[in-house]
């Protein structure tokens, strides 16, 4: 078993049963295995004129490619060399942001083998997945599935209490289907049992089992629903891969609470950009604080009628870069603001820059969680804020899967629930 957080991070989850807005974050090794459903690629075929052809081959060859983990250089097919299942290694980071109070409910009797769907919720998750050959492929979700099995059969007589969270990906090709990505959780086989003893929300924080799993067909012929080739993700997710926040009711209140951005983009370089409604926000007397991905920096352009006329750094509790950030006002005047200070501006704007935090510390670019500003905002009228990344690269090679690893839920159980689960959105 293992647990997340520390005895700040499990009191900040509170007792009571009300909605809390959860966000469960993953960078972990992954397989990812390539099926081909289409005709045999090295089938010869025999014209009258005695010209021998392999008709299909060339169709195979553009099936592998098009999905995008290798060069054509990096496997080298061939009529000899033709397999049509190709496993190759990379890497996931994701974050699924979902509302938990679907969890405060009496679990034990979603027994359907296949998931049951117990709460569906519009929140922005971030997924990128780094290829074998050092690609990355992000994406954003345009909502998500929480489902339930109680006592689920995955094998070897082992029955566990799973929970599904299913981030809802957007279409990308007309002629693909992208069912999600899924993190499967487990507490044990008394998971569910216990909590409705207690009376409790099922507790996301101490775990026994977690993996990550993920499908992409693509179709040759959607009217004949024929799959001419599939990309399947998974792994095991580990103690020291995986972060569990929890912002409660996320109203930009506190750091605890910060507001989190409504749209993400990316911008023409790649990078992520966050979109905030701001137009509710009481002026000259609330802080309100956003918490968008950043990297090393970040811009923020507020669009309407109201201005910035104060800015609060995040605290050493909430990020650990002790020498500050430096700020720079469209007039190109600069200043540095130290952890939790408020800096009041001589004259309100609607653009600043912040910048210098610190590269050592990691910050994902993809993580909406890694860092928290206050910002009070004057003036009448609308508040639409964007914020825009300020990245490095900092690219490492996709570290392969070790030996033997066994999935939560394996085997046709797995894949069983998995598509349940898609049917289900």
């Amino acid at each position: 078993m293992y647990k997340f957080g520390s005895l700040a991070l499990v009191a900040l989850m509170g007792t009571t049963a009300q909605a809390d807005v959860i966000q469960l974050g993953v960078n972990t090794d992954v397989a990812q295995t390539f099926f081909y459903n289409g005709p045999t690629p090295n089938e010869a075929y025999t014209h009258p004129n005695e010209v021998t052809d392999y008709p299909f081959f060339q169709q195979y060859v553009e099936s592998v490619y098009e999905a995008g983990l290798w060069t054509e250089s990096e496997l080298n097919l061939s009529l000899d060399y033709a397999p049509q299942e190709i496993t190759s290694f990379g890497r996931l980071e994701a974050i699924w942001t979902f509302d938990d109070v679907a969890l405060a409910q009496d679990l034990t009797g979603y027994t359907d083998q296949d998931g049951t769907v117990i709460g569906s919720y519009d929140l922005n998750s971030t997924f990128q997945i780094t290829t074998q050959l050092g690609d990355k492929d992000s994406t954003v979700s345009n909502g998500v599935n929480v489902l339930a099995v109680n006592n689920m059969d995955v094998g070897d007589g082992q029955m566990l209490d799973v929970i599904g969270i299913q981030a809802l990906l957007p279409p990308t090709n007309p002629d693909e289907d992208n069912f999600g990505v899924l993190l499967m959780l487990s507490g044990g086989s008394n998971w569910f049992e216990d909590a409705a003893t207690s009376g409790e929300k099922l507790d996301l924080t101490t775990l026994e089992r977690a993996a990550v799993m993920y499908e992409l067909q693509h179709f040759e012929d959607r009217a004949d629903d024929y799959v001419l080739y599939s990309v399947e993700i998974n792994g095991e997710v580990g103690r020291d891969q995986m972060k569990y926040r929890n912002f409660g009711a996320a109203d930009g209140s506190s750091e605890d609470a910060p507001l989190l951005p409504e749209v993400i983009e990316s911008n023409e370089d790649g990078a992520p950009s966050f979109s905030f409604d701001l137009s509710d926000v009481d002026t000259d007397s609330q802080m309100v604080f956003i918490d968008p991905e950043i990297a090393v920096g970040y811009t923020y352009t507020l669009d309407g009628g109201k201005e910035i006329s104060a800015i609060q750094a995040p605290t050493l509790a909430a990020v650990d870069d002790a020498d500050g950030y430096l700020v720079t006002l469209p007039n190109g005047t600069t200043f540095r603001i130290q952890p939790g200070e408020i800096k009041v501006l001589d004259a309100p704007v609607t653009s600043f820059t912040l910048s210098d935090i610190d590269p050592l510390l990691g910050l994902d670019p993809l993580d909406q969680t890694t860092f928290v500003l206050g910002m009070q905002l004057s003036g009448q009228g609308d508040a639409f804020l964007t914020q825009t990344a300020i990245v490095i690269d900092t690219d490492t090679p996709a570290v392969p899967l070790p030996a033997g690893i066994v999935l939560l839920a394996s085997g046709v159980a797995g894949l069983g629930f998995a598509r349940r689960l898609r049917k289900a959105a």
